[in-house]
């Protein structure tokens, strides 16, 4: 999906359908690329990152590297497996380890 997710059931749908590409693929880790999208209301981000939080890891690729610092400092405090990343690369050798 593009752009921004707007309700709940917009969310619903997104996550529903990755968890079903995964579930094919055999695989729990996936990289959310978030750069050339809005950002959700706040309701609606909390949802998504706990729902990214139940994969094996989640790597999200964010516009700034501030944005970045964020999002990990809330993953950190959840300890959630989720991790954010300013370039595809770095993201991408995190999933891989």
């Amino acid at each position: 999906m593009f752009g921004k997710l707007q309700t709940m059931a917009e969310v619903l749908a997104e996550q529903r359908a990755i968890s079903q590409a995964c579930a094919v693929r055999g695989d729990r880790r996936v990289l959310f690329d978030n750069r050339n999208t809005q950002a959700p209301s706040e309701a609606l981000r909390d949802a998504m990152f706990e729902w990214a939080s139940t994969f094996e890891r989640s790597a999200l690729l964010l516009e700034s590297e501030m944005a970045a610092v964020r999002t990990n400092m809330w993953a950190l405090s959840k300890r959630a497996p989720v991790r954010a990343f300013h370039e595809e690369r770095a993201a991408v050798l995190w999933l891989l380890r």
